[in-house]
């Protein structure tokens, strides 16, 4: 899986291209969504699971950002939520654009 996402990445960045067959449909436009997804929750997770560690390690709970860092970080979650949002748009734009172009040269190659 962590092949595929590095593939998408390599693909997104380097040539620019998501959809490239009808299969890539099925698999790349998910794959790059649920990364948006994750880096836009990414603190969140970090800060649950550290919570978590810290009572299991230490005993003391995490109530608020005053005594326990890991409460402080989901409000990075303000910076990475927008920025993901509007990764997802660009993906979605740019996923809907190539699969209307795919199909399209896929319509006149079958005529032909």
């Amino acid at each position: 899986m962590f092949v595929k996402i590095g593939l998408l990445l390599k693909d997104f960045i380097g040539n620019g291209q998501i959809v490239r067959t009808k299969k890539d449909i099925l698999i790349r436009i998910p794959l790059g969504l649920l990364f948006c997804i994750l880096l836009g929750i990414f603190p969140l997770i970090v800060a649950f699971v550290g919570a978590w560690l810290t009572k299991v390690f230490t005993g003391q709970e995490c109530l608020n950002e005053g005594n326990c860092f890991w409460a402080a970080m989901p409000w990075l979650c303000l910076m990475t939520l927008p920025a993901a949002f509007v990764l997802c748009i660009i993906i979605l734009i740019k996923s809907f654009r190539e699969t209307y172009k795919l199909l399209k040269t896929n319509r006149y190659k079958h005529e032909a």
